[in-house]
Protein backbone atom coordinates (compact mmCIF):
# COMPACT_ATOMS: atom_id res chain seq x y z
CA UNK A 1 0.00 0.00 0.00
CA UNK A 2 1.48 3.33 -1.05
CA UNK A 3 1.09 6.22 1.40
CA UNK A 4 0.81 9.87 0.49
CA UNK A 5 2.02 12.46 3.01
CA UNK A 6 1.58 16.21 3.11
CA UNK A 7 2.15 19.24 5.28
CA UNK A 8 0.16 22.39 6.00
CA UNK A 9 0.73 25.65 7.86
CA UNK A 10 -1.26 28.77 8.79
CA UNK A 11 -0.82 31.57 11.28
CA UNK A 12 -3.28 31.72 14.17
CA UNK A 13 -4.02 35.40 13.58
CA UNK A 14 -7.15 36.41 15.44
CA UNK A 15 -7.04 33.38 17.72
CA UNK A 16 -7.25 35.49 20.85
CA UNK A 17 -7.48 39.09 22.02
CA UNK A 18 -3.88 40.20 21.52
CA UNK A 19 -2.46 42.55 24.13
CA UNK A 20 1.03 43.00 22.68
CA UNK A 21 2.77 42.87 19.28
CA UNK A 22 3.72 39.70 17.43
CA UNK A 23 7.51 39.38 17.21
CA UNK A 24 7.01 36.01 15.48
CA UNK A 25 4.01 34.54 13.70
CA UNK A 26 2.21 32.03 15.91
CA UNK A 27 1.55 29.08 13.63
CA UNK A 28 -0.44 25.89 13.41
CA UNK A 29 1.45 23.28 11.41
CA UNK A 30 0.21 19.89 10.33
CA UNK A 31 1.14 16.51 8.85
CA UNK A 32 -1.24 14.06 7.16
CA UNK A 33 -0.93 10.51 5.88
CA UNK A 34 -3.36 9.35 3.19
CA UNK A 35 -3.99 5.95 1.59
CA UNK A 36 -2.95 6.45 -2.05
CA UNK A 37 -5.33 3.77 -3.34
CA UNK A 38 -8.53 4.82 -1.60
CA UNK A 39 -7.88 8.46 -0.68
CA UNK A 40 -8.79 7.73 2.94
CA UNK A 41 -7.09 9.96 5.48
CA UNK A 42 -5.21 7.69 7.88
CA UNK A 43 -3.92 10.15 10.46
CA UNK A 44 -3.40 13.87 11.05
CA UNK A 45 -0.96 15.51 13.46
CA UNK A 46 -1.46 19.22 14.24
CA UNK A 47 0.85 21.37 16.38
CA UNK A 48 0.35 24.93 17.66
CA UNK A 49 2.95 27.41 18.95
CA UNK A 50 1.36 28.05 22.37
CA UNK A 51 2.15 27.09 25.95
CA UNK A 52 -0.86 24.95 26.85
CA UNK A 53 -4.19 23.84 25.39
CA UNK A 54 -7.06 22.66 27.55
CA UNK A 55 -8.48 19.22 26.91
CA UNK A 56 -11.88 20.74 26.14
CA UNK A 57 -10.33 22.84 23.37
CA UNK A 58 -8.39 19.85 21.99
CA UNK A 59 -11.55 17.71 21.96
CA UNK A 60 -13.32 20.49 20.08
CA UNK A 61 -10.50 20.71 17.52
CA UNK A 62 -10.29 16.93 17.04
CA UNK A 63 -14.03 16.85 16.40
CA UNK A 64 -13.78 19.69 13.86
CA UNK A 65 -10.85 18.11 12.01
CA UNK A 66 -12.36 14.63 11.94
CA UNK A 67 -15.63 16.06 10.59
CA UNK A 68 -13.79 18.01 7.90
CA UNK A 69 -11.78 14.98 6.74
CA UNK A 70 -14.05 12.06 7.57
CA UNK A 71 -11.71 10.22 9.90
CA UNK A 72 -11.89 8.84 13.43
CA UNK A 73 -11.23 11.57 16.06
CA UNK A 74 -8.83 9.16 17.79
CA UNK A 75 -6.67 9.27 14.65
CA UNK A 76 -6.12 13.01 15.15
CA UNK A 77 -3.33 14.18 17.44
CA UNK A 78 -3.48 17.78 18.70
CA UNK A 79 -0.22 19.06 20.17
CA UNK A 80 1.36 22.34 21.22
CA UNK A 81 5.06 23.13 21.45
CA UNK A 82 4.83 24.44 25.04
CA UNK A 83 6.10 27.75 23.72
CA UNK A 84 6.48 30.11 26.68
CA UNK A 85 6.23 33.11 24.35
CA UNK A 86 2.42 32.69 24.31
CA UNK A 87 1.32 32.10 27.88
CA UNK A 88 -1.81 30.62 29.35
CA UNK A 89 -3.56 33.96 29.87
CA UNK A 90 -4.86 33.73 26.29
CA UNK A 91 -7.42 31.17 27.44
CA UNK A 92 -9.39 33.85 29.22
CA UNK A 93 -9.96 35.59 25.87
CA UNK A 94 -9.51 33.15 23.01
CA UNK A 95 -11.91 32.64 20.11
CA UNK A 96 -12.68 28.93 19.59
CA UNK A 97 -14.33 29.47 16.20
CA UNK A 98 -11.07 30.84 14.82
CA UNK A 99 -9.09 27.93 16.26
CA UNK A 100 -11.46 25.41 14.67
CA UNK A 101 -11.23 27.21 11.35
CA UNK A 102 -7.43 27.29 11.31
CA UNK A 103 -6.85 23.73 12.53
CA UNK A 104 -9.33 22.29 10.02
CA UNK A 105 -7.81 24.38 7.22
CA UNK A 106 -4.26 23.22 8.00
CA UNK A 107 -5.44 19.60 8.06
CA UNK A 108 -7.17 19.99 4.69
CA UNK A 109 -4.07 21.57 3.15
CA UNK A 110 -1.87 18.73 4.42
CA UNK A 111 -4.19 16.22 2.76
CA UNK A 112 -4.64 18.27 -0.41
CA UNK A 113 -0.90 18.49 -1.10
CA UNK A 114 -0.05 14.93 0.00
CA UNK A 115 2.06 12.90 -2.45
CA UNK A 116 3.29 9.29 -2.52
CA UNK A 117 6.41 9.29 -0.41
CA UNK A 118 9.58 7.64 0.64
CA UNK A 119 10.95 8.24 4.08
CA UNK A 120 14.19 8.49 6.07
CA UNK A 121 14.55 8.24 9.85
CA UNK A 122 17.25 10.23 11.64
CA UNK A 123 18.33 9.94 15.29
CA UNK A 124 21.33 11.87 16.58
CA UNK A 125 22.81 12.68 19.99
CA UNK A 126 24.54 16.07 19.82
CA UNK A 127 27.63 17.07 21.79
CA UNK A 128 27.30 19.33 23.68
CA UNK A 129 23.71 18.40 24.39
CA UNK A 130 22.44 21.98 24.70
CA UNK A 131 20.04 20.82 27.41
CA UNK A 132 20.35 19.94 31.09
CA UNK A 133 18.37 18.30 33.86
CA UNK A 134 16.63 21.22 35.52
CA UNK A 135 16.38 19.53 38.92
CA UNK A 136 19.50 19.45 41.12
CA UNK A 137 19.32 16.96 43.98
CA UNK A 138 21.19 17.92 47.16
CA UNK A 139 21.67 15.10 49.65
CA UNK A 140 19.67 15.57 52.84
CA UNK A 141 17.64 18.49 51.44
CA UNK A 142 15.94 17.48 48.21
CA UNK A 143 15.70 18.54 44.57
CA UNK A 144 15.90 22.19 43.52
CA UNK A 145 14.47 23.35 40.18
CA UNK A 146 16.26 25.93 38.01
CA UNK A 147 15.14 27.07 34.55
CA UNK A 148 17.66 29.63 33.30
CA UNK A 149 20.24 32.19 34.45
CA UNK A 150 22.84 29.43 34.45
CA UNK A 151 26.55 30.11 34.34
CA UNK A 152 27.05 28.65 30.86
CA UNK A 153 30.46 26.99 30.72
CA UNK A 154 32.75 26.72 27.70
CA UNK A 155 32.00 22.99 27.53
CA UNK A 156 28.25 23.67 27.32
CA UNK A 157 27.43 22.67 30.92
CA UNK A 158 25.08 24.71 33.11
CA UNK A 159 26.82 26.07 36.21
CA UNK A 160 24.36 26.39 39.09
CA UNK A 161 26.40 27.16 42.25
CA UNK A 162 25.09 30.72 42.62
CA UNK A 163 21.52 29.69 41.89
CA UNK A 164 21.65 26.97 44.54
CA UNK A 165 23.32 29.24 47.06
CA UNK A 166 20.65 31.90 46.54
CA UNK A 167 17.86 29.36 46.92
CA UNK A 168 19.25 28.02 50.19
CA UNK A 169 19.80 31.51 51.57
CA UNK A 170 16.20 32.33 50.71
CA UNK A 171 15.03 29.37 52.78
CA UNK A 172 17.14 30.45 55.74
CA UNK A 173 15.82 34.01 55.48
CA UNK A 174 12.26 32.72 55.66
CA UNK A 175 11.26 33.23 52.01
CA UNK A 176 7.97 31.41 51.53
CA UNK A 177 8.37 31.23 47.74
CA UNK A 178 11.36 29.75 45.88
CA UNK A 179 13.28 32.17 43.66
CA UNK A 180 14.58 29.45 41.29
CA UNK A 181 16.24 31.75 38.77
CA UNK A 182 17.35 34.73 40.86
CA UNK A 183 20.90 35.17 42.14
CA UNK A 184 21.72 36.93 45.41
CA UNK A 185 25.22 38.37 45.04
CA UNK A 186 25.67 39.82 48.54
CA UNK A 187 25.44 36.75 50.76
CA UNK A 188 26.07 36.02 54.44
CA UNK A 189 27.30 32.43 54.49
CA UNK A 190 27.86 32.10 58.23
CA UNK A 191 24.81 29.89 58.94
CA UNK A 192 26.04 26.40 59.80
CA UNK A 193 23.03 24.85 58.07
CA UNK A 194 24.40 25.92 54.68
CA UNK A 195 26.06 22.96 52.97
CA UNK A 196 29.37 23.49 51.24
CA UNK A 197 28.60 24.40 47.63
CA UNK A 198 31.26 23.65 45.06
CA UNK A 199 31.74 26.81 42.96
CA UNK A 200 32.06 24.55 39.92
CA UNK A 201 28.74 22.80 40.59
CA UNK A 202 26.80 22.09 37.39
CA UNK A 203 23.35 20.80 36.63
CA UNK A 204 23.23 17.08 35.92
CA UNK A 205 23.33 15.86 32.36
CA UNK A 206 19.86 15.23 30.95
CA UNK A 207 18.74 11.67 30.45
CA UNK A 208 17.16 12.34 27.06
CA UNK A 209 19.36 14.25 24.61
CA UNK A 210 18.18 12.46 21.48
CA UNK A 211 17.21 14.56 18.48
CA UNK A 212 14.88 12.72 16.11
CA UNK A 213 13.72 13.49 12.61
CA UNK A 214 11.47 11.97 9.95
CA UNK A 215 12.13 13.20 6.41
CA UNK A 216 9.80 12.68 3.45
CA UNK A 217 10.31 13.13 -0.29
CA UNK A 218 8.21 12.11 -3.26
CA UNK A 219 9.08 9.25 -5.58
CA UNK A 220 10.93 11.67 -7.87
CA UNK A 221 13.13 12.82 -4.99
CA UNK A 222 11.43 16.18 -4.39
CA UNK A 223 11.14 17.09 -0.68
CA UNK A 224 7.69 16.94 0.90
CA UNK A 225 8.63 17.88 4.46
CA UNK A 226 9.99 16.80 7.83
CA UNK A 227 9.06 16.15 11.45
CA UNK A 228 11.55 17.01 14.22
CA UNK A 229 11.39 16.06 17.88
CA UNK A 230 13.56 17.25 20.78
CA UNK A 231 12.93 17.26 24.53
CA UNK A 232 13.57 20.66 26.05
CA UNK A 233 11.44 23.59 27.16
CA UNK A 234 10.91 26.37 24.57
CA UNK A 235 11.97 29.10 27.01
CA UNK A 236 14.84 30.75 25.16
CA UNK A 237 13.21 34.02 24.05
CA UNK A 238 10.36 34.91 26.45
CA UNK A 239 12.29 37.78 27.98
CA UNK A 240 10.52 40.64 29.83
CA UNK A 241 8.94 43.18 27.51
CA UNK A 242 8.92 40.90 24.48
CA UNK A 243 5.92 40.52 22.21
CA UNK A 244 4.41 37.18 21.30
CA UNK A 245 7.22 34.87 20.24
CA UNK A 246 7.34 31.29 18.97
CA UNK A 247 10.73 30.40 20.52
CA UNK A 248 13.23 27.96 19.02
CA UNK A 249 10.68 25.58 17.36
CA UNK A 250 9.78 28.12 14.67
CA UNK A 251 13.45 28.64 13.80
CA UNK A 252 14.02 24.88 13.63
CA UNK A 253 11.07 24.59 11.24
CA UNK A 254 12.29 27.47 9.10
CA UNK A 255 15.76 25.98 8.79
CA UNK A 256 14.37 22.58 7.84
CA UNK A 257 12.12 24.15 5.21
CA UNK A 258 14.92 26.33 3.82
CA UNK A 259 17.61 23.65 3.71
CA UNK A 260 15.60 20.47 3.02
CA UNK A 261 12.35 21.80 1.60
CA UNK A 262 8.63 21.25 1.90
CA UNK A 263 6.82 21.74 5.19
CA UNK A 264 8.05 21.14 8.72
CA UNK A 265 6.54 20.09 12.05
CA UNK A 266 8.25 20.33 15.44
CA UNK A 267 7.18 18.22 18.43
CA UNK A 268 8.42 18.76 21.98
CA UNK A 269 9.50 15.58 23.76
CA UNK A 270 8.75 14.97 27.46
CA UNK A 271 10.81 17.64 29.19
CA UNK A 272 9.18 18.27 32.54
CA UNK A 273 12.63 17.93 34.09
CA UNK A 274 14.77 19.20 31.20
CA UNK A 275 15.67 22.73 30.17
CA UNK A 276 17.93 24.35 27.60
CA UNK A 277 21.27 25.58 28.91
CA UNK A 278 20.45 29.29 29.14
CA UNK A 279 22.25 32.25 30.61
CA UNK A 280 20.15 35.16 29.35
CA UNK A 281 17.11 34.77 27.14
CA UNK A 282 16.96 36.46 23.74
CA UNK A 283 15.42 36.20 20.29
CA UNK A 284 18.87 35.42 18.93
CA UNK A 285 19.24 32.52 21.36
CA UNK A 286 15.95 31.08 20.09
CA UNK A 287 17.21 31.39 16.51
CA UNK A 288 20.58 29.77 17.20
CA UNK A 289 19.00 26.96 19.26
CA UNK A 290 16.46 26.11 16.59
CA UNK A 291 18.98 26.29 13.75
CA UNK A 292 21.42 24.07 15.62
CA UNK A 293 18.73 21.44 16.15
CA UNK A 294 17.78 21.50 12.48
CA UNK A 295 21.42 21.43 11.33
CA UNK A 296 22.17 18.36 13.45
CA UNK A 297 19.28 16.52 11.81
CA UNK A 298 20.12 17.74 8.31
CA UNK A 299 23.72 16.54 8.56
CA UNK A 300 22.61 13.11 9.80
CA UNK A 301 19.91 12.94 7.11
CA UNK A 302 22.55 12.90 4.38
CA UNK A 303 23.65 9.45 5.57
CA UNK A 304 20.13 8.10 6.13
CA UNK A 305 18.53 5.30 4.16
CA UNK A 306 15.42 6.15 2.14
CA UNK A 307 12.60 3.64 1.78
CA UNK A 308 9.14 3.80 0.19
CA UNK A 309 6.43 4.63 2.71
CA UNK A 310 3.92 1.79 2.61
CA UNK A 311 2.52 1.76 6.16
CA UNK A 312 0.61 4.38 8.13
CA UNK A 313 -2.07 3.94 10.73
CA UNK A 314 -3.15 5.53 14.00
CA UNK A 315 -5.01 4.73 17.16
CA UNK A 316 -5.90 6.29 20.47
CA UNK A 317 -7.85 5.75 23.64
CA UNK A 318 -9.17 7.53 26.71
CA UNK A 319 -7.59 6.74 30.06
CA UNK A 320 -8.53 7.91 33.54
CA UNK A 321 -5.51 9.05 35.53
CA UNK A 322 -5.53 9.13 39.36
CA UNK A 323 -5.54 12.56 40.97
CA UNK A 324 -3.16 13.15 43.87
CA UNK A 325 -4.88 12.83 47.24
CA UNK A 326 -3.48 16.00 48.82
CA UNK A 327 -5.26 18.51 46.58
CA UNK A 328 -7.81 20.72 48.37
CA UNK A 329 -11.42 20.27 47.29
CA UNK A 330 -12.16 24.01 46.94
CA UNK A 331 -10.18 27.24 46.71
CA UNK A 332 -11.55 28.18 50.13
CA UNK A 333 -10.13 24.98 51.59
CA UNK A 334 -6.84 25.73 49.85
CA UNK A 335 -6.73 29.22 51.35
CA UNK A 336 -7.32 27.95 54.88
CA UNK A 337 -4.66 25.26 54.53
CA UNK A 338 -2.28 27.75 52.93
CA UNK A 339 -2.57 30.27 55.78
CA UNK A 340 -1.97 27.50 58.30
CA UNK A 341 1.11 26.21 56.47
CA UNK A 342 2.54 29.72 56.10
CA UNK A 343 2.29 30.21 59.86
CA UNK A 344 4.09 26.92 60.48
CA UNK A 345 6.81 27.85 57.98
CA UNK A 346 7.44 31.22 59.64
CA UNK A 347 7.63 29.60 63.05
CA UNK A 348 10.05 26.93 61.80
CA UNK A 349 12.18 29.57 60.09
CA UNK A 350 12.45 31.52 63.38
CA UNK A 351 13.37 28.29 65.16
CA UNK A 352 16.09 27.61 62.56
CA UNK A 353 14.63 24.30 61.47
CA UNK A 354 16.58 22.09 59.08
CA UNK A 355 16.78 23.00 55.40
CA UNK A 356 14.94 19.81 54.52
CA UNK A 357 11.99 20.71 56.75
CA UNK A 358 11.85 24.29 55.50
CA UNK A 359 12.02 23.19 51.88
CA UNK A 360 9.17 20.70 52.32
CA UNK A 361 7.01 23.40 53.92
CA UNK A 362 7.92 25.89 51.18
CA UNK A 363 6.82 23.42 48.51
CA UNK A 364 3.59 22.72 50.36
CA UNK A 365 2.95 26.47 50.26
CA UNK A 366 3.67 26.44 46.53
CA UNK A 367 1.33 23.50 45.87
CA UNK A 368 -1.50 25.10 47.88
CA UNK A 369 -0.95 28.47 46.19
CA UNK A 370 -1.52 26.94 42.75
CA UNK A 371 -4.85 25.65 44.06
CA UNK A 372 -5.80 28.82 45.92
CA UNK A 373 -4.96 31.37 43.21
CA UNK A 374 -6.61 29.50 40.34
CA UNK A 375 -3.42 28.46 38.53
CA UNK A 376 -4.54 24.84 38.26
CA UNK A 377 -7.80 25.94 36.64
CA UNK A 378 -5.93 28.28 34.28
CA UNK A 379 -3.38 25.65 33.24
CA UNK A 380 -5.70 22.69 32.79
CA UNK A 381 -9.24 24.04 32.51
CA UNK A 382 -10.17 21.82 35.46
CA UNK A 383 -11.66 23.06 38.72
CA UNK A 384 -10.65 21.67 42.10
CA UNK A 385 -14.19 20.37 42.46
CA UNK A 386 -13.80 18.29 39.29
CA UNK A 387 -10.42 17.01 40.37
CA UNK A 388 -11.87 16.02 43.75
CA UNK A 389 -13.66 13.16 41.97
CA UNK A 390 -10.30 11.39 41.99
CA UNK A 391 -9.83 10.85 38.24
CA UNK A 392 -8.85 13.02 35.29
CA UNK A 393 -9.33 11.85 31.72
CA UNK A 394 -6.61 11.96 29.08
CA UNK A 395 -6.76 10.96 25.41
CA UNK A 396 -3.64 9.13 24.25
CA UNK A 397 -2.61 9.11 20.60
CA UNK A 398 -0.16 7.07 18.55
CA UNK A 399 0.58 6.80 14.83
CA UNK A 400 2.75 4.40 12.91
CA UNK A 401 4.52 6.13 10.04
CA UNK A 402 6.58 3.59 8.15
CA UNK A 403 9.14 2.09 10.55
CA UNK A 404 8.64 4.86 13.13
CA UNK A 405 5.95 5.32 15.77
CA UNK A 406 4.86 8.68 17.13
CA UNK A 407 3.26 8.62 20.61
CA UNK A 408 1.48 11.54 22.25
CA UNK A 409 1.33 11.92 26.04
CA UNK A 410 -0.70 14.53 27.94
CA UNK A 411 0.81 17.36 29.97
CA UNK A 412 4.52 17.61 30.76
CA UNK A 413 5.88 14.16 31.58
CA UNK A 414 9.43 13.71 32.80
CA UNK A 415 12.07 12.33 30.45
CA UNK A 416 11.90 8.87 32.05
CA UNK A 417 8.74 8.19 30.02
CA UNK A 418 10.67 8.47 26.77
CA UNK A 419 13.58 6.41 28.04
CA UNK A 420 11.42 3.57 29.35
CA UNK A 421 9.34 3.36 26.19
CA UNK A 422 12.29 3.56 23.82
CA UNK A 423 14.07 0.82 25.77
CA UNK A 424 10.95 -1.35 25.68
CA UNK A 425 10.52 -1.11 21.91
CA UNK A 426 14.11 -0.82 20.68
CA UNK A 427 15.18 -0.81 17.90
CA UNK A 428 11.88 0.68 16.64
CA UNK A 429 12.28 4.46 16.23
CA UNK A 430 9.85 5.76 18.85
CA UNK A 431 9.16 9.50 18.94
CA UNK A 432 7.51 10.40 22.26
CA UNK A 433 5.93 13.86 22.34
CA UNK A 434 4.23 15.75 25.15
CA UNK A 435 1.23 18.09 25.46
CA UNK A 436 -0.99 15.86 23.33
CA UNK A 437 -4.77 16.37 23.35
CA UNK A 438 -4.76 18.60 26.42
CA UNK A 439 -2.58 19.91 29.22
CA UNK A 440 -2.59 18.17 32.61
CA UNK A 441 0.34 19.98 34.26
CA UNK A 442 3.52 18.11 35.20
CA UNK A 443 3.63 14.32 35.22
CA UNK A 444 6.76 13.31 37.16
CA UNK A 445 8.05 9.78 37.52
CA UNK A 446 6.70 8.14 40.65
CA UNK A 447 10.03 8.26 42.48
CA UNK A 448 10.47 11.99 41.81
CA UNK A 449 7.60 13.17 44.00
CA UNK A 450 9.39 12.65 47.31
CA UNK A 451 12.41 14.76 46.31
CA UNK A 452 10.30 17.84 45.62
CA UNK A 453 10.97 20.65 43.19
CA UNK A 454 8.66 22.55 40.88
CA UNK A 455 7.25 19.59 38.93
CA UNK A 456 5.96 17.62 41.94
CA UNK A 457 4.60 20.84 43.50
CA UNK A 458 2.64 21.68 40.34
CA UNK A 459 1.48 18.13 39.51
CA UNK A 460 -2.22 17.26 39.79
CA UNK A 461 -1.88 13.53 39.13
CA UNK A 462 -0.79 10.91 41.65
CA UNK A 463 2.52 9.00 41.56
CA UNK A 464 0.69 5.87 40.34
CA UNK A 465 0.13 7.67 37.04
CA UNK A 466 3.54 6.66 35.74
CA UNK A 467 2.85 2.92 35.76
CA UNK A 468 -0.63 3.39 34.30
CA UNK A 469 0.50 5.66 31.46
CA UNK A 470 3.42 3.43 30.53
CA UNK A 471 1.18 0.38 30.49
CA UNK A 472 -1.42 2.06 28.28
CA UNK A 473 1.11 3.46 25.81
CA UNK A 474 2.86 0.10 25.57
CA UNK A 475 -0.50 -1.51 24.78
CA UNK A 476 -1.21 1.07 22.07
CA UNK A 477 2.20 0.62 20.47
CA UNK A 478 1.75 -3.14 20.42
CA UNK A 479 -1.48 -2.71 18.45
CA UNK A 480 0.39 -0.63 15.85
CA UNK A 481 3.26 -3.08 15.38
CA UNK A 482 1.18 -6.27 15.55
Amino acid sequence: MAIRVGFGCETLTGGWEATKPFDDPIEVVGFAAVDDATGAVLTVVLVCDVLVMHRSLCDDLRTAVSAALGLDPYHVGIFCTQNHGVLEEIYDCYYPERWREVFASVARKACQFARPAEMAVVQVTPNPAGVCNRRKYIEGIGAFSFYYNFDVRADGQAGCAKLLQSEILGLLHGNEWPSRCSITEDCNLSDLRIPRIDPDLVMDAPADTLMQGLFFRDLQGKPIGSIARWATHPVTSNEPGAGYRADYPIFARRRLKDEFGGGAVFLTGPCGNQAPVIGKKSHELARSTGCRLADELLVAMKQAEWKPLVTAKATGRDVDLPVRDDLPVTREDAQKELVKTQEIFRKKARQKASLRELKELQETIERLTYAENGSIRKWTGLSLEKLSRGKVRATLFAARIGPAILCGLPGEPYNSYSLRLRDTFAPIPLLIAEECNGYLSYIPASNDYSDGGYGPAAAIVAPETEALLLREIESIVHTLIA
